[in-house]
């Protein structure tokens, strides 16, 4: 860690200092305030210095904001997506005053924006923890599960290595997760105490998440599905209902859309003017373009500003049409369940019991038998089932011989990515929550967490039915909403937890294994894979061209800060004084926002080989996430790196010095 990230570490202590006050938690403080320290370092650690290959543009376009409308082919774009992100840290840079923009240089800029992006999100965490502490668990400090149960929801939010990630990368992924998760948290209170304001706020909450990726929009539709649910379930006839719902729909809608205008309203004062007029299009764009997409209508296109008008309003309608429908479905489902005195909810019981069973028993032979190919880098076979799934120009197969082959192994890989996304004590906590399930803990009381934990369970269905990638980042809500669920299901077991010595030597063994293998994968940026995924020697230490294993070692861009660390400290046990003499070239990432003056360059950006030296005072970085694209070139196996980025032994990226390539210097003219 840096100056700049102690201070971080510091200031949230003492955050976190005053939110245990405020709780009211007292001598119970000191040991979960101890438990904080380990969890703030992962979710801070290299913060400001880790920069990923999907920040540069926007963090930069949004530093600069007031003249985001001069970038070409980029300001269109940045009005459809990324509108909350704009507000919230573009009027930051807004009002920083020009003379210290000015004088501050870019990647200082980039460090701050960090800084307030991390601060920014852990108060949505702290308030997404508040909600679940006081109005879902219900305030109960001197109840032992209860001060377990709320802490383990607040480190989830904070610390799993999905939250890391988020907390760390400034791009829309952070968003509309948390945002998404705190609308939900906001329909649950809704349910829980009866009180319809709160499922109205988790509406507008879930906006500001679609605002900023369209993806979110899923989200969104949920909670205004579960708006109008509430609204009309205690209303007696059924023509009544139908009105009632029509109303809350067109209320949730309506305030959506007006949010959306809003937010262009602000951005144009923002940026000096949006780089086009305010359209229909643009104005439901974040509600719309999920279902445009799927019935191919169009991708993003930032050279129209008129794209998407067309058919706005009936992509709209068709939704609004599709939220009451759920609505409704869930209203027969609470009167059937009546009816049959609870034999539905019981019936939802197995059926999330198995879904839990399969998505843990999926996701462990996904992560050791299943890889993911990515063609052109692994040709499909001749007579092997021709995927159609693609993100960007990779087309993404497994190895089937046909469809329904084919979509088994991408649910198990989906499964396999989500369980290498959590820790193994949240292992322990998903077998656990079968047992519950299958006691079958108060039905009654949990019929409606049912219900969220079932649309939990069904997304990597639906996503891999829907062609989804299956990235730790795209399942964030899942990953996390499964285990704040399954907090919630220890808190109402019956099953008690005790203040007495084994109960303390259980738990402090479960935190030091948590501790301990989020160590392992420090700084907690894009890898981790729990320690149970046991890897031979030979595919730690080798690249499987086109193929990609769930909780694979990949970096994201991330790399050349770490490296650049090795190298450092490589340089400085040499004595050179100079960085300015040292080059580092990476094959992926290029952003070192802590360079204390490495010259830092691009490998295969307009450099052929023979613009490198091939001395001491050049480095190669080279990540797997680029060289499994490729044929693996000869020196990975014949030449021993200075340095190697490892996670548990698994190398990411090798480090070279020039000198020990030039023999090698063709594979350096692609």
């Amino acid at each position: 860690m840096n100056i700049m990230e102690i201070g971080m570490l510091i200031f949230a202590f003492a955050i976190l200092v005053i939110y245990y006050w405020k709780a009211q938690y007292g001598k119970y403080a000191l040991p979960w305030l101890l438990l904080s320290v380990p969890m703030l370092y992962f979710s801070i650690n290299m913060v400001t210095e880790c920069m990923t290959a999907d920040e540069w543009m926007h963090m930069s376009a949004i530093i600069d904001i007031e003249n985001m409308k001069n970038i070409e082919g980029f300001a269109l774009a940045m009005q459809y997506q990324y509108r909350t992100s704009q507000m919230v840290f573009g009027t930051f840079f807004r009002i920083l005053p020009p003379n210290i923009k000015n004088i501050i240089s870019i990647y200082t800029l980039l460090r701050i924006y960090k800084l307030v992006h991390w601060y920014f999100f852990f108060g949505i965490v702290l308030l997404i923890s508040s909600i679940w502490r006081n109005k879902i668990l219900g305030k109960n400090i001197h109840n032992i599960k209860f001060r377990f149960v709320d802490n383990a929801i607040l480190y989830s939010l904070l610390a799993l290595p999905v939250s890391c990630l988020l907390l760390k990368v400034c791009n829309y992924d952070t968003a509309y997760i948390y945002f998404a998760i705190l609308g939900f948290s906001l329909i649950i209170v809704a349910e829980k105490t009866d009180d319809l304001k709160y499922a109205y706020l988790g509406t507008v909450a879930a906006v500001f998440g679609c605002m900023d990726k369209f993806p979110g929009v899923l989200y969104w539709c949920i909670c205004v599905m579960f708006f109008i649910y509430i609204g009309i379930r205690k209303v007696e006839l059924w023509y009544k209902k139908l009105a009632s719902a029509i109303k809350y729909c067109l209320l949730a809608t309506g305030t959506a859309v007006g949010v959306s205008w809003l937010s262009l309203v602000y951005l144009d004062f923002l940026e000096n003017g949006l780089c086009a007029k305010i359209n229909i299009g643009s104005v439901l764009f974040p509600f719309t373009y999920v279902l445009r997409f799927v019935s191919s209508d169009n991708v993003i296109d930032s050279s129209n500003e008129m794209s998407y008008c067309k058919g706005a309003v009936s992509y709209l309608f068709v939704i609004m049409i599709l939220m009451l429908i759920c609505a409704f479905i869930i209203q027969l489902y609470d009167w059937m369940n009546i009816k049959f005195k609870g034999c539905l909810s019981k019936l939802l019981v197995y059926i999330n019991t198995f879904l839990l069973c399969l998505s843990v028993g999926g996701g462990i032979i996904g992560a050791y038998y299943i890889p993911q190919y990515q063609m052109p880098y692994r040709e499909i076979p001749a007579g092997y089932y021709n995927s159609t799934d693609h993100f960007g120009a990779a087309i993404y197969h497994f190895g089937a011989t046909n469809a329904i082959e084919h979509f088994i192994y991408k649910l198990f890989y989906a499964y396999g990515t989500i369980l290498c996304n959590y820790p193994t004590v949240i292992l322990f906590l998903l077998i656990f929550c079968i047992y519950v399930l299958v006691k079958r803990i108060d039905i009654s009381k949990s019929s409606f967490i049912q219900i969220m934990m079932f649309i939990s369970l069904i997304q990597p269905i639906l996503f891999s039915i829907a062609g989804q990638p299956a990235g730790e980042r795209y399942y964030g809500v899942t990953i996390i909403m499964q285990v704040l669920i399954c907090c919630y299901y220890v808190y109402i077991a019956k099953t008690k937890i005790q203040a007495n010595l084994k109960y303390r030597i259980v738990f402090s063994v479960l935190g030091f294994l948590y501790i301990g293998e989020m160590l392992i994968f420090s700084p907690n940026v894009k890898i981790f894979q729990p320690i149970w995924v046991v890897r031979s020697t030979n595919y730690k230490q080798n690249i499987r061209q086109g193929a990609w294993y769930a909780g694979e070692a990949m970096t994201w861009g991330e790399d050349i800060a770490i490296a650049g660390n090795l190298i450092k400290d490589i340089v400085d046990k040499q004595g050179l004084n100079d960085y300015g003499q040292i080059a580092i070239y990476g094959n992926y990432g290029h952003i070192w926002l802590n360079n204390p003056g490495f010259n830092i360059g691009i490998i295969g950006k307009g450099s052929g080989a023979e613009n490198y030296k091939w001395d001491d005072t050049e480095y190669m970085v080279l990540s797997k996430f680029r060289l499994y694209r490729y044929d693996v070139p000869e020196f990975i196996y014949e030449v021993e790196p200075v340095a190697t980025i490892k996670y548990n032994g698994e190398i990411s990226t090798w480090i070279y010095k020039g000198s020990q390539l030039e023999k090698y210097n063709g594979y350096f003219d692609s």
